[in-house]
C-alpha cells in the first residue's frame, strides 16, 4: 500500500474530518496552474466524499497523479450533510519565520479558540485551523488575515492569496510540488 507521509497536511484534515464525521459530506479540491501576477485562476474543481478522504490510497493517487504543469490544492469549502457549507480556516503566510506566526495569533483566533497546524511550504507557511467556521464568518476571517499585515512592513499574510481567494469564494492551499515554481511539498513544522 502507498502511504502518505505523516508530516503532510492530509493528516490534519483527516483528523478534523473524523471529528466532524457526523455532519461532513464532502471536501473540495482542485488541480490548478499557477500563473504569476494575473487574475486568472486556472482550476479544475472536484469533490471527494468523506469516505474517499478516509481512503489513504485514493488520496495518495490524487497526490501523485496530478496532471503535468498543475498542482493539487484542497479548498476551505466543505459540504455538510444538511446541504449547507462551512469553511476550514486557512492561511498562506508570507513569512518564513515560525516566531512571527505566534505574534499574529490574535488575527487567527477568529470567534473561538482555533488551533493552527503549520506546514512549511517552501517560501512560507501554510496554516490550517482545527474548527470549522461559518460561511458568514469566512469573509471577515479573510479580512482579519489582511489586517495582520502592518503598514510599511513586509506582509506576513500573502495579500494576493487573500485577494484571489476572496474573488473565488473559498481558500485553497497546495498539497503537492509538481512544478518548478514551488520548492517543496508542505510539511508539518509546529502547532
Amino acid at each position: 500500500m502507498n502511504e502518505i507521509d505523516r508530516s503532510h497536511p492530509y493528516w490534519h484534515i483527516r483528523r478534523m474530518a473524523e471529528r466532524y464525521a457526523q455532519i461532513v459530506d464532502s471536501f473540495y479540491f482542485s488541480y490548478y496552474k499557477y500563473i504569476p501576477q494575473t487574475l486568472v485562476d486556472d482550476r479544475t474543481v472536484f469533490k471527494i466524499s468523506l469516505n474517499e478522504l478516509r481512503d489513504e490510497e485514493l488520496v495518495f493517487d490524487l497526490l501523485y497523479s496530478v496532471p503535468a504543469g498543475y498542482e493539487l490544492a484542497i479548498h476551505s469549502l466543505v459540504a455538510l450533510r444538511d446541504r449547507n457549507f462551512t469553511h476550514i480556516p486557512m492561511a498562506d503566510m508570507s513569512s518564513q519565520s515560525l516566531s512571527k506566526l505566534a505574534k499574529y495569533r490574535a488575527y487567527l483566533d477568529f470567534s473561538h479558540e482555533q488551533q493552527f497546524a503549520w506546514y512549511k511550504s517552501g517560501r512560507s507557511f501554510h496554516g490550517y485551523g482545527d474548527e470549522f467556521i461559518d460561511m458568514a464568518e469566512w469573509p471577515a476571517y479573510m479580512g482579519k488575515l489582511l489586517l495582520a499585515n502592518e503598514p510599511g512592513m513586509p506582509p506576513v499574510v500573502d495579500p494576493r492569496w487573500v485577494g484571489h481567494r476572496l474573488i473565488g469564494g473559498y481558500a485553497a492551499l497546495r498539497w503537492t510540488k509538481n512544478t518548478d515554481h514551488y520548492k517543496e511539498i508542505p510539511k508539518k513544522t509546529a502547532r
